[in-house]
């Protein structure tokens, strides 16, 4: 198909769209449309251009396309009639469509009693041709053999329209089992491709992902056990977590029971082994920093010493102090309070607590 066919394909499916959403009198100018477009779409494609480019199914483009070959030469007669009503008056034999299309009242029929009206004309059109037959007086040969011919020739046109119908129908039938076969087919397709990707994830949980660890937060606490420990395997681009918290006071070199309750099994060696190896750069920091700690606390307490005396013996305790030195040594009190531990070989040990019973003798009044 060529530049200038596709492009007049595309303006008549833009138009089609358009003329749905209008009025029944557009339905010899989307049928004559049809007509046109199924000359350009290439052999074998009409099903699938009809449900993706107009949305309409074979046997609906079969009626509008019937609709504008048999009434072209009188649109106005269906101009009034929605969809339906004249997809049903085209059912009816050719003689007796005229009667539906120019009566006025038909345009406010609803569905259903046009469909009553047509099947009750239908069974008055058969009782009156048999009584009409029972009443013929037979009196001259001629005649009588001219009912019957005449009899004959309605029922042969009724059969031929019967037929054609029917016909019509079937051809309808198989354009729309040939829509559904194929169908079924895309939707096999679709389902061997689902299959083979979920396959595809099987397999790939079954390999062993890498577990990764690091420590959060160590910009910002001199401290290693207010670090955070973060151990993980990726996953694409998401990563899922066994373990992310806070390092803590107590952190030990093996993970405890609680510590692997979000591994997986098969994932436990690795992370045993990835927490050792992040236990040991907390370790050496931690080293560093209760090191450098230390050293800070002893220099502390030499100028402490230095600055500030105590008399066990004297009655007044705060002599010494002012209130510029209260305001100074009372939060390095609290501090100490709140820090204090008699475990901890930093805080615990017995020059902290001379400090606390001096600062607290100093600070009592």
């Amino acid at each position: 198909m060529n530049e200038i066919e596709t492009e007049k394909l595309t303006k008549i499916e833009n138009d089609i769209l358009s003329l749905k959403q209008q009025t029944a009198t557009n339905i010899i100018q989307i049928g004559n449309y049809l007509i046109e477009a199924k000359k350009l779409v290439p052999h074998g494609e009409w099903a699938n251009w009809l449900s993706h480019k107009v949305d309409f199914s074979q046997s609906s483009a079969n009626q509008y396309m019937r609709v504008a070959r048999e009434f072209s030469s009188n649109s106005q007669a269906i101009a009034n009639l929605d969809v339906t009503k004249v997809f049903m008056i085209l059912t009816l034999p050719v003689d007796e469509r005229e009667k539906y299309l120019n009566n006025p009242d038909v345009a406010t029929m609803s569905t259903r009693q046009l469909q009553s009206k047509i099947k009750e004309e239908k069974n008055n059109y058969s009782n009156s041709s048999v009584k009409e037959k029972g009443s013929d007086s037979f009196d001259d040969d001629n005649s009588a053999t001219d009912d019957l011919n005449n009899a004959d020739s309605n029922e042969t046109q009724k059969c031929g329209d019967s037929v054609e119908i029917a016909k019509k129908e079937i051809d309808s039938l198989d354009e729309q089992d040939l829509e559904l076969k194929l169908k079924i087919k895309r939707l096999e397709s679709k389902r061997d491709k689902l299959k083979y990707q979920r396959e595809d994830v099987l397999r790939r949980l079954e390999v062993l992902l890498p577990v990764k660890f690091r420590w959060v937060d160590t910009d910002k606490y001199e401290n290693p056990s207010r670090w955070k420990l973060e151990i993980y395997v990726e996953i694409g681009n998401k990563i899922h977590y066994f373990h992310n918290g806070e390092a803590g006071i107590n952190f030990n070199s093996t993970p405890s029971t609680l510590d692997m309750f979000d591994v997986m099994p098969k994932y436990r060696d690795s992370f045993c082994k990835t927490w050792k190896e992040a236990y040991n750069v907390y370790s050496a920091a931690k080293a560093t920093y209760d090191e450098e700690y230390k050293k800070k606390w002893d220099e502390f307490y030499k100028q402490f010493n230095q600055g500030y005396t105590y008399d066990s013996n004297s009655t007044n305790t705060s002599s010494s102090l002012n209130d510029e030195d209260r305001d100074i040594l009372m939060p390095v009190l609290n501090e100490l309070l709140h820090k204090y531990h008699e475990d901890n070989v930093i805080t615990g040990n017995k020059d902290v607590s001379r400090v606390i019973i001096k600062l607290r003798q100093l600070l009592k009044n």
